[in-house]
């Protein structure tokens, strides 16, 4: 079946913005691949990755939520996103690297993960096991918001800060991007993800908003092992009801039948 929808970079051709403060879509065309994982992780001993995130509790604290309102051509389906989709794993998330405004109007987090099983499709692991990936939103310096936002945006709220009485360091103060419907990914929890890879940037998207990545009843972790997980005792949480749903049903209705 022919794909019709792309989300995340390619969010400029399947989405409406209707987004309150100015932001432009940015057409750089830096490659991710020089984007790289946080050095004390790249390499694995007997007791796995370690997991790391760059965003600190003092970055949350000084940051403020800006909720991205999409317009979609259409709900993400099971359908759509397998044909969306090059492979679809249970993946477990190893690092969070960053996040920037560079790629993308609506900001793209980028981190690595390990592949515990694929159920549709093949993926290929980097020299230390690792896949890179890369999601819309994140949390971005205000610094790097207004560097790739236009400027009558920028100098508004200057203008309304400086009247406000409010001064902020914008390289220390944050912008947390979130896409409506989506999902925050935590590292050292695994996740059924829809993936589709970029040659682009060299990392896989995450397709599929919510529901493209469902968490996974397995204990989260601090290190990371690659581990094949028994699928008939896995269970995938809905992340529209909050409820827990077993994946060997999910593959059965949402997978094997477009395959």
């Amino acid at each position: 079946m022919k794909r019709k929808y792309i989300i995340g970079v390619g969010l400029a051709m399947a989405i409406i913005a209707t987004v309150s403060i100015g932001i432009i879509v940015n057409k750089n065309n830096t490659d991710l691949n020089n984007i790289t994982a946080n050095n004390d992780v790249a390499d694995e001993n007997e007791d796995g990755f370690e997991t790391y995130t760059y965003i600190t509790d003092e970055m949350l604290e000084n940051s403020e939520t800006s909720t991205m309102y999409p317009e979609l051509k259409s709900e993400f389906t099971p359908e759509i996103m397998f044909n969306e989709s090059d492979a679809i794993a249970l993946v477990t998330i190893t690092t969070i690297d960053g996040a920037s405004m560079e790629y993308s109007a609506y900001g793209m987090t980028y981190g690595t993960m390990v592949v515990d099983n694929i159920i549709y499709g093949n993926i290929e692991v980097n020299e230390n096991g690792l896949v890179g990936f890369f999601k819309p939103g994140g949390l971005v310096s205000v610094a790097d918001y207004d560097a790739h936002d236009n400027q009558a945006a920028v100098e508004k709220r200057d203008y309304l800060r400086e009247q406000a009485g409010i001064e902020i360091d914008k390289e220390n103060s944050y912008m947390n991007l979130k896409v409506e419907n989506d999902v925050e990914l935590e590292v050292g929890k695994t996740y059924l993800a829809y993936l589709h890879f970029r040659d682009k940037y060299g990392k896989y998207e995450i397709v599929g908003l919510r529901n493209g990545l469902r968490e996974v009843n397995v204990a989260q972790q601090t290190r990371v092992k690659t581990q094949s997980l028994d699928l008939n005792n896995i269970q995938i949480k809905n992340n529209v009801t909050g409820e827990w749903e077993d994946l060997d049903q999910y593959i059965q209705e949402n997978i094997e039948v477009y395959e």
